[in-house]
């Protein structure tokens, strides 16, 4: 077997790269075919693709095939099976076939998703485990995939809104250190020269900035690299995504949005797990890990103990910050009238409804707010820029 870099159109005209497997070069582009693309171009590569975290839109695409296909109740592993046989990406062909064979082995399905940690998100093992556990695999992937596409949406408003901002930014940061090298130099001599005094601090403060301008970006980048590392040192740890977690709620109208999001897709689960059989607590403390939140985790945990216990949900549900009481009124009213799936349902469509009436908000606040901040910059350098003339001008007065 070699491996077969391509480049190929989908049936919608959407061009795909990735690397194939195949025996030679006619059986590559022959599997292309077949997957119904249109091969632009096929060389062989001597080097296998190293394992990469396989990209939102090939995990959404793989995450629905899995659930169409295991919706008629075939088993995971043939699953796999089924969508690695029709997956246009190598990467994601050679991952499921892999995966599929240590669940064939008798490798328990988070233990055969964990080795393959790098390319799959890292409660993906435990949701699938979760799925098969109720019964309700198709759904659960299905909702996982349904609040992917949220998340991704609040992600596209950020990138959107901040894009033509960034690229003003950096204009601004050009014109500002050319007209301060070439203009203000001339300027400076003749200020001083014919007058005799020194220049503005406005205008002192942007030829230092000219000046060093280097030093400050790197400045800047070494700070963000810092910053980069610090979140994934962050991340390995319990306590440190519990920080991040707080730092991240904290935020204007990105802390809600983050909160009401988990919210959401942690009442779909449980749904999903009650409707599968499982009892409240077990539904509560398996939800709140394939949210993958560690303040639900914590909370959920807390919570199922105490209704172990034999405490109601509105009692254990009092030590809790991040779950609303709301969310445990609903599942006692629920569980008093044997309606707690289509409590928690209700709960969820109302979590996202609050959460794309938000997503609406960031998007509107986010192009005047920075349009301001670009106003107050490029006012700012102005200013700075014409301080000697104004000083002039008054001395002559």
């Amino acid at each position: 077997m070699a491996f077969f870099k391509y480049e190929a159109l989908t049936e919608n005209g959407r061009v795909m790269e990735g690397t194939l497997e195949a025996g030679d070069f006619d059986l590559a582009r022959a599997a292309l075919e077949a997957m119904k693309l249109s091969v632009n171009n096929l060389e062989k590569t001597d080097r296998q693709p190293r394992p990469t975290a396989i990209g939102r839109d090939d995990f959404i695409l793989f995450n629905q095939q899995l659930a169409t296909i295991t919706q008629s109740g075939i088993p995971l592993e043939k699953a796999l099976r089924a969508v690695a046989a029709e997956a246009a990406s190598g990467q994601v062909r050679q991952l499921t076939r892999e995966i599929a064979g240590d669940l064939e082995k008798g490798i328990p399905v988070e233990q055969a998703f964990a080795r393959h940690e790098k390319a799959f998100p890292v409660m993906y093992g435990r949701i699938l485990k979760a799925g098969i556990q109720s019964g309700r695999l198709s759904e659960m992937l299905v909702s996982l995939n349904h609040h992917l596409k949220v998340a991704g949406r609040t992600r596209s408003i950020l990138l959107d809104t901040l894009t033509y901002p960034a690229i003003v930014l950096v204009v601004i940061a050009a014109v500002t250190i050319l007209v301060s090298t070439l203009v203000l130099r001339v300027t400076t001599d003749m200020f001083s020269e014919d007058f005799g005094t020194d220049l503005p601090q406005a205008t002192q403060a942007l030829i230092y900035i000219a000046q060093h301008i280097i030093p400050i970006w790197i400045g800047v980048a070494g700070l963000m690299v810092l910053a980069t590392i610090f979140t994934i040192i962050l991340k390995q740890t319990t306590s440190g995504r519990s920080f991040l977690e707080r730092f991240l709620s904290g935020i204007p109208l990105v802390g809600p949005i983050f909160r009401f999001g988990k919210l959401s897709h942690f009442s779909d689960c449980m749904a999903l797990l009650i409707r599968g059989g499982c009892d409240g607590p077990e539904a509560l403390i398996t939800s709140a890990r394939a949210v993958n939140c560690e303040s639900l985790i914590q909370e959920s945990d807390l919570v199922a103990r105490q209704i172990q216990q034999g405490a109601g949900y509105m009692e254990a549900g009092q030590i809790c910050a991040f779950i609303p009481r709301l969310f445990f009124y609903s599942l006692q009213i629920g569980a008093q009238r044997n309606e707690i799936e289509t409590n928690l349902s209700h709960l969820s469509q109302m979590y996202q409804d609050r959460l794309s009436a938000l997503q609406k908000q960031l998007s509107a606040f986010l192009v005047p707010a920075l349009l301001v901040l670009l106003g107050f910059i490029v006012g700012g350098t102005l200013i700075m820029l014409f301080a000697p003339m104004i000083s002039m001008l008054e001395g002559l007065t």
